[in-house]
């Protein structure tokens, strides 16, 4: 439904540009918007969870696990490189450029 209101916003200011700017209406006339209510967030059962791993293929299992257990971003965890995981000290280093905002980079404990 974002993609209607996205194009719902393009049509209402083409409509306000034609009566402020061009004066080829008088005024614009409303443009409804979908914008659905905010749903609740939802979060998965370790039950839940262990049945998706259970359908998924084992390196679907391991990348699923991955991000669960660090909480990286699917940027994040794809581009991850073993030049940035120190095994001794079970940690793994974002660089800013993986990262959503791009801040400081930083460590990631690993399980």
């Amino acid at each position: 439904m974002a993609t209607i209101d996205r194009m719902m916003a393009v049509v209402s200011a083409v409509l306000r540009h034609c009566a402020i700017k061009l004066r080829w209406i008088e005024m614009p006339p409303p443009v409804p918007m979908y914008r659905p209510g905010q749903d609740e967030p939802r979060w998965l059962t370790l039950a839940q969870f262990e049945a998706l791993c259970v359908e998924l293929p084992k390196h679907l299992q391991l990348a699923a696990r991955l991000a669960v257990c660090t909480l990286l971003r699917m940027r994040a965890m794809t581009r991850l490189t073993w030049d940035r995981v120190d095994l001794d000290k079970a940690q793994a280093w974002v660089p800013r450029r993986d990262q959503k905002g791009q801040m400081k980079p930083h460590a990631v404990p690993l399980s």
